[in-house]
């Protein structure tokens, strides 16, 4: 149905137009159909409600940016355009909601979005809406304005390495491969490769690493060594800092941070990360508060944290590889999803996002229905022809219909 429309039936005796009845009776108090301006929707625009649970948020999150995964079991890709580009969101008053086209392939029928949502209710059920089918309909997604001013670097490491807050934190490529990740795709890496940072934004120019949070979706291959995730190096090639899965004396496969030169604070999380499987880590580290928060997909910890680094801003950061120098502690397997933020994401983000990102039990797409898009008005159904050429054969009547006088028949609320 039109937005904004009601819908009317046919009905009456005649010929079956569409599977519909050839309307001849009078609609609603006497009127008689053919003075009736009746709109025939000649698009195939559709729409689809998205619910966020609310029982999953902690409290309200503002400008929140959730995922939306499609696939084969909750979306028709057959009504979508090649490209996705015709996909967009509102919100409850049809305003369009910015919006990042993560990942689409119609052909293989997977498609990721991120879309953010001004506030996200903890006591009541937020909805949405997706809407798509218009053939003419531009690319509205945008990706700078999705993430908010907090996020630093966000990196969905799959085809593209362009940082899609729009801070020119690029990644580029060295030895990495494109392989399936949790959602869409994600970065492989070799026990040789890496990824570089350009560190456009990512610290400030007053020293060391300060409050930030590291969120990135991981898969190891094995337990061979110690692994970094992400590594922050200073001007002559200095270390800073360093979050790695730590295999030592003592230590199995456990999530690790570190702020270098030896004295500078350090956090160790102490539970084996399970290999061959993604995991969500998310590490918070405040040198204000001097603490820290570990995540491995549902466990935390809060531990004592202290800084003492106060060198100058780093100059470049790898994935995958620490270079204190030589490279080592090479990654093995695969990584996706790398965000950094300037703030400490609270347990209640942390935890919607495991919800959403790691769990997908987030938001749930609902039933497809008739969506927005163009119509005509015209004033017979006995215009058989005019009918037939409709896309979908959906009759509503105006709020203000109107006669051939210009009087109003009819108010359908």
């Amino acid at each position: 149905m039109a937005r904004g429309m009601t819908k009317g039936l046919l009905s009456g005796t005649g010929k079956s137009i569409n599977g519909a009845v050839e309307k001849t009776v009078t609609y609603g108090e006497g009127i008689s159909s053919k003075n009736v301006a009746i709109l025939i929707s000649t698009s195939s625009v559709k729409e689809r409600p998205i619910t966020i649970d609310s029982s999953k948020i902690g409290s309200v999150l503002t400008n929140y940016p959730v995922r939306v995964e499609l696939n084969s079991s909750n979306f028709d890709f057959s009504s979508v355009r090649n490209d996705g580009n015709d996909i967009r969101f509102l919100d409850g008053l049809d305003n369009l909601l910015f919006f990042e086209k993560t990942f689409f392939d119609k052909t293989n029928q997977k498609a990721v979005f991120d879309v953010n949502i001004p506030s996200v209710s903890s006591s009541l059920d937020t909805v949405f809406s997706m809407v798509y089918g218009d053939d003419s309909s531009e690319d509205q997604s945008n990706a700078n304005q999705t993430w908010n001013s907090n996020y630093e670097a966000v990196l969905h490491l799959g085809e593209s390495l362009i940082d899609s807050t729009g801070k020119g934190n690029n990644g580029t490529n060295v030895g990495t491969t494109i392989v399936d990740g949790l959602s869409g795709k994600a970065r492989h890496f070799n026990g040789s490769s890496r990824i570089t940072l350009n560190d456009a934004t990512l610290t400030d120019n007053t020293g060391g690493v300060h409050d930030t949070t590291i969120q990135a979706i991981i898969n190891q291959d094995s337990m061979s060594g110690n692994q970094s995730i992400i590594t922050y190096r200073g001007s002559s090639d200095t270390l800073q800092a360093n979050l790695a899965i730590l295999n030592a004396t003592g230590f199995n496969n456990y999530l690790f941070y570190d702020t270098f030169p030896p004295g500078g604070g350090h956090v160790s999380f102490n539970q084996t990360i399970p290999i061959n499987q993604f995991n969500l880590t998310q590490s918070v580290i405040s040198q204000g508060t001097d603490t820290a928060k570990m995540d491995v997909n549902n466990l935390t910890t809060t531990l004592p944290y202290t800084e003492t680094y106060s060198g100058a801003k780093p100059t470049s950061i790898d994935i995958g590889a620490l270079n204190s120098p030589p490279l080592d502690n090479f990654f093995r397997g695969s990584i996706s999803d790398l965000r950094i933020s300037s703030a400490m994401l609270s347990d209640e983000w942390r935890s919607a996002d495991r919800y959403n990102l790691l769990e997908k039990t987030l938001i749930t797409v609902g039933s497809e229905t008739s969506g927005g898009g163009a119509s005509e008005s015209i004033f017979a159904t006995t215009d058989i022809s005019r009918l037939q050429e409709a896309s979908e054969l959906v009759v509503t009547i105006d709020a203000k219909s109107q006669d051939q006088d210009g009087q109003v028949l009819s108010i359908l609320r």
